[in-house]
């Protein structure tokens, strides 16, 4: 993906996510949180399995993963660092706690 969103929960992932699929150059993958980064070595088939889930490059200007729950894995931005690298723009979610607390 060219980009990942990632955030706390009731933060605004899943309305980001909807703007986003509005513009005809932004493609998501087949599901919103797919959950690749947080998922240790045993549980990971590998990149290619994950990447499949997208559509081409050349169909898509701007791909989009947007799983929140990566703020809360320990292991999950290491991954997104070591594996993505710069070629992605990782967009962090955050929301003030005492409010965010009150809507769930």
């Amino acid at each position: 993906p060219s980009v990942v969103i990632i955030g706390a929960q009731k933060c605004g992932s899943t309305a980001l996510a909807g703007h986003l699929a509005r513009h005809p150059a932004v493609s998501f993958g087949r599901v919103k949180e797919m959950h690749f980064f947080d998922k240790n070595d045993s549980q990971c088939p590998g990149p290619l399995p994950y990447l499949l889930k997208f559509p081409p490059r050349d169909d898509a200007a701007v791909t989009v993963e947007a799983t929140p729950f990566y703020i809360a894995a320990p292991d999950a931005c290491p991954r997104l660092a070591t594996q993505l690298g710069r070629r992605a723009l990782l967009v962090f979610l955050v929301r003030e706690p005492v409010s965010r607390a009150y809507s769930e």
